[in-house]
This record gives structure tokens, C-alpha cells and sequence, in this order.
């Protein structure tokens, strides 16, 4: 179930900022005067939920002409209170809708109880950049107030602190694995909690706080000996809840190469399943070969074993994964890990695991445009699809879509996005690309009936692209997405097509779990009376930065 929202006083949206986050809805985000750094006040992002891991940011995009071929510094000065996960400054570099600089602090982060500090990010900025977004983020629980940013030119004999081409948006990936026998111990400058022990090269991800991930020693005949630890004791954790021990690393040298992840786990009373993990990206949101060992869950309680993941490296990567994982209940102890290159003649595991998939990986990437809407009433069917729609998202092989005949609205037939299992992340869309034409210069309504089945997040959803990739309108019904059960209701997106539109995208989607419907689906054009869904544009690119010291109170111009 997803955490209850505890209601507190809205916060005003200082002028300039946009709010975004993976679920903005679990976090106030605004003005304060009850903190400042300087002058009268000061923003803030704070927790409305218990127990969650999604993020909350207030961020601006601008132009990154003035700042291409150099290296840009953003500083903030930052204070914290109880944060449970993490926060952090951040600041992304974008180039034709692919991110090629991003830092969030995921390697130093923000946690705890924390007074005003001066932080720092620095990122260069390719010739080929056309969008700079920044921000401060909070992940989890916890209040963060920050005050007075700056974004200025440094000099180039600097260091990044982020790094390039980075797939997911990572900060921590790495040219090459590092203290895979955790002989280099710990991180010397600890942050607080169960990030105390977290090997040097390694980070950790959790989806519920009672995990604890890090080092342990074991005695042995002839000493001691050091390990990873995922553990998690809790009576009151999810079946899902998960810790997981991993690395990022860069793909470039392995492109065309099979690869394989080998380390010894040994189990004790775990009770949903545990394993090594091991993945290859290609691009922001394409996972095209993976293996998390759904196959061969390590259950129960068992002695030190090798266990192995084995994948291909398409062409295109850029990104490769790999760790170990425990769900649920359990401790899952890992140790001596190796990642190799190995011939053809080592068989793939994983549901993925073919260099032929790399034309798999290139047709999710191509956007098929059609002249105009088609098939809104999902009669005419092609392949178990209904024709002029297209299955994509970040996973979609973690979704079966199609016409479902089972299901219908008041006799009219309805398509069904519906994930194969319970999945930690992701989400599958059902969409059409239409070529803007007839719509530019118009407000344009998407709408159609919804049924859900206990999912997580779904909604409908409307894009307005303009050049080079870059977003000029969005909606994804964010602050008023489906959760749970639901029956059939009818819900709308209206947007701006601007003069200078080249794409207009339309679907449903849904994340991670569960099933939605969608039928009787239509896409018009309303009078200018009808209100705006989006009530404020998260790609906004401005000139240059602004408000960066929250003292600006004028109303923002219409």
C-alpha cells in the first residue's frame, strides 16, 4: 500500500521554481521564513509520508548556450533536519534529451540532523548541451532548507564532481569495479546510520529504512574475515521491501563483450528471496539485458555458495549495474565478487541475455508518428495491440499489453497495461506519437475512461514536444495519479500545442504493479476557457537563473 499523506500547511512555490520528484505528492515543497541563511527567508522541502524512499525536488531548467565548453559551479548553503535517506544538491547537463553530466551527492549525501553548510557541485558542460537543470532534492523522510545558490563559470583545472554519459542518471558510476573483495573497508568519512559500513566503491539502495547494508567481519579458523551484510529483522516490513549493495560503472570498454558477475552468498532464515543482480543500460530509461536471479531466488537458510549472472553488452551502452539484493525478511551474507569477461561459449542467464536484442534496444528508442490520432476507440486490432498504439516505457518487457475482450466500458472495448509481477520500479506505457499540424496554436484535450486494479501510480498522460527533444508542455496527472482499485472513471489532460510543436504524445501508463484499463479514448481541441491540467511546466527553460536567494515576492508574470 502506498504511504499515507499526512496533511500540513501548503507551502508557496518561490518564483522561478518548478516542483518535480519521483512523487511530489509525499512532500511539502516552498517558502519559509521560519529559516533563513540570509535575508527573510528561505525554501524548503519536507516529508509528508513515513517510510518511503521517492524524492521530492524544487528545481529550474535554463539554457546552457552561454555555458557551453566550460566547467559550471553550483553552490548552496544547506541545513537538514532528521533526514532519513538522503538530500543533496544537484545539477544535470542535457544534450538532445540525453543526459551527458549529472550530480546529485548521491556519493557524499546530506543525512541526519545537519546546520547550515556550503555545498557543491561541478559539472562540465559539452559543446553539444542545450539544457542545464538544478536543484535541491530530499529522498525519504526528513526536512531540508536551503538558501542563497549560486551558478557561476569556474575555471577548467577542476575536477567534476559528476560525471558524463551517465545512463540513469547516477552520479556514483565508476570507470571500472572497484573493492570487490572489500579490502579497502569502509568509507573513511561515514555518514550517519547504516550507511556506517558501506564498502569503499559501493553504495546502497533500500526501499524500506529497517535494512541494514553494509560490512561485517566473520571469524574464521585463521582470523577474521570481512563481508557484505544485507539484513532486515523487522516484523513490520512489506513482502517488497528490498536492500541492495551496488556499483555503476561505465560500459564503453565492454560494448561487444559477454560478461559475467560471480561472488558466494550465504543465506540465513530468508524468507522471500535474495541474489546478485546484474544489468546493462542503454540510454536514461532502456534496461536491455538484465538478470536478478528471478529464477533461482536464494531462500531459507543456506551454506556459502558461488552464484553467477552472465549477459551480453549490446552496442550502445553505457551503463552497467551489478550488486546484490535481499527482499524481505532474511540476512544475506556476499563476499569474493569478480566481474569478468567470458566467451560466447558461457550461456546468458537472465530474461535478456542476447546481443541480438540490440535491435530489440534501437526500435524502443524510435518514435513512430502517426499523420493523426488513430484507433481511439481500440476496435481495430494488429498482433494483440490495438493498431496506431505502441507498447514502451522504461520496462515494458516487465508489462503485457494488449485488447482485453474480457473487459469493457458500456460495450466499448478497452486495452489493458497489466505487469507480468510485483516489480520494485519501472512503468509500461500504452501511446501514440501524432504529428502536431492540425493542433498547433490550439488547447488540446486527451481524455478517456480509466479501471484500476491494485496498482501503485497510473494515469493518463499528454506530451507537447518541441525541437531537439526538449518538452514544451506535460502532464502525467502527478498530483492526481490512480492508486489501488478503481472503477471506471473518466479523466482528462489539457494542454497548450504551441506554434513551434514538432510532436504530440498520448497514453496511459503504469508503474510498477497491478493493472489499468483505458477505453473510450478521445483527442480535441477546446475553447482557450478550459483550464490547463498542467498548472506548471517541470522542462520550463529559462535564460539564466533566477531567484536563486528566494527574496523575490513579486507575483510571476502570466
Amino acid at each position: 500500500m502506498p504511504p499515507e499523506v499526512v496533511p500540513q500547511e501548503e507551502l508557496k512555490i518561490p518564483n522561478g521554481w518548478m516542483v518535480g520528484g519521483s512523487r511530489p505528492r509525499y512532500f511539502d515543497m516552498g517558502l519559509t521564513s521560519e529559516q533563513k541563511h540570509s535575508g527573510t527567508q528561505c525554501a524548503m522541502i519536507r516529508s509528508k509520508v513515513e517510510n518511503c524512499e521517492d524524492f521530492g525536488t524544487l528545481v529550474q531548467n535554463i539554457d546552457a548556450a552561454s555555458y557551453r565548453g566550460r566547467h559550471v559551479s553550483l553552490t548552496a548553503f544547506i541545513k537538514s533536519s532528521e533526514v532519513q535517506v538522503f538530500a543533496g544538491l544537484w545539477m544535470r547537463i542535457d544534450a538532445s534529451g540525453k543526459v551527458v553530466g549529472f550530480d546529485n551527492m548521491q556519493d557524499r549525501p546530506i543525512m541526519g540532523t545537519t546546520d547550515w553548510t556550503k555545498y557543491e557541485v561541478l559539472l562540465y558542460v559539452p559543446q553539444e548541451s542545450d539544457n542545464i537543470g538544478f536543484g535541491v532534492l530530499l529522498t525519504g523522510t526528513g526536512t531540508v532548507w536551503f538558501d542563497d545558490l549560486e551558478i557561476k563559470v569556474v575555471s577548467g583545472d577542476v575536477h567534476a564532481t559528476g560525471g558524463h554519459n551517465r545512463s540513469c542518471g547516477i552520479q556514483y558510476q565508476q570507470s571500472c569495479p572497484t573493492n570487490l573483495d572489500f579490502a579497502q573497508g569502509a568509507y573513511k568519512e561515514n555518514p550517519v546510520g547504516d550507511w556506517d559500513n558501506v564498502p569503499q566503491g559501493w553504495f546502497v539502495q533500500r526501499k524500506d529504512p529497517s535494512f541494514f547494508v553494509g560490512l561485517k567481519e566473520l571469524k574464521t579458523g585463521i582470523g577474521v574475515e570481512t563481508v557484505a551484510c544485507i539484513r532486515n529483522t523487522s516484523k513490520e516490513i512489506e513482502a517488497d521491501g528490498f536492500g541492495t549493495l551496488l556499483q555503476s560503472i561505465e560500459a564503453t570498454h565492454l560494448v561487444g563483450k559477454r560478461i559475467r558477475l560471480t561472488a558466494k552468498v550465504k543465506g540465513n532464515g530468508i524468507e522471500v528471496g535474495g541474489g546478485l543482480w546484474l544489468r546493462v543500460d542503454a540510454g536514461w530509461d532502456l534496461a536491455v539485458c538484465y538478470d536478478y536471479m528471478d529464477d533461482r531466488k536464494i531462500k531459507g537458510t543456506t551454506d556459502w555458495t558461488e552464484f553467477q549472472c552472465v549477459v551480453d553488452v549490446p552496442e550502445k551502452s553505457d551503463n552497467i549495474y551489478f550488486g546484490a539484493l535481499l527482499v524481505g525478511r532474511g540476512e544475506m551474507l556476499v563476499k569474493d565478487f569478480a566481474l569478468e569477461i567470458v566467451t560466447s561459449k558461457t550461456p546468458t542467464t537472465g530474461e535478456h541475455g542476447s546481443l541480438e536484442d540490440r535491435e530489440r534496444a534501437k526500435s524502443l528508442y524510435r518514435k513512430e508518428v502517426n499523420s493523426e490520432p488513430l484507433n481511439l476507440d481500440l476496435i481495430a486490432i494488429s498482433d494483440g495491440l490495438p493498431v496506431g498504439w505502441i507498447a514502451r516505457g522504461s520496462n515494458p518487457e516487465r508489462f503485457e499489453m494488449k485488447v482485453d475482450s474480457a473487459q469493457n466500458y458500456e460495450g466499448k472495448p478497452s486495452a489493458v497495461i497489466s505487469a507480468k509481477r510485483s516489480y520494485d520500479d519501472g512503468f509500461g506505457t500504452l501511446m501514440q506519437n501524432v504529428e502536431p499540424s492540425r493542433f498547433k496554436g490550439k488547447r488540446v484535450r486527451f481524455s478517456a475512461h480509466v479501471k484500476t486494479e491494485d496498482v501503485e501510480h497510473a494515469a493518463l498522460w499528454m506530451r507537447v514536444d518541441g525541437a531537439d527533444g526538449n518538452f514544451i508542455a506535460f502532464d502525467n496527472m502527478q498530483e492526481r495519479a490512480l492508486s489501488g482499485c478503481n472503477d471506471w472513471g473518466r479523466f482528462e489532460i489539457v494542454l497548450d500545442v504551441a506554434d513551434e510543436a514538432t510532436n504530440l504524445a498520448f497514453g496511459v501508463l503504469m508503474t510498477p504493479r497491478g493493472k489499468v484499463w483505458i477505453a473510450d479514448a478521445a483527442l480535441d481541441t477546446v475553447s482557450v476557457d478550459i483550464e490547463l491540467t498542467e498548472t506548471r511546466n517541470l522542462l520550463e527553460v529559462k535564460a539564466a537563473p533566477t531567484n536563486l536567494n528566494f527574496e523575490d515576492t513579486e507575483p510571476a508574470a502570466q
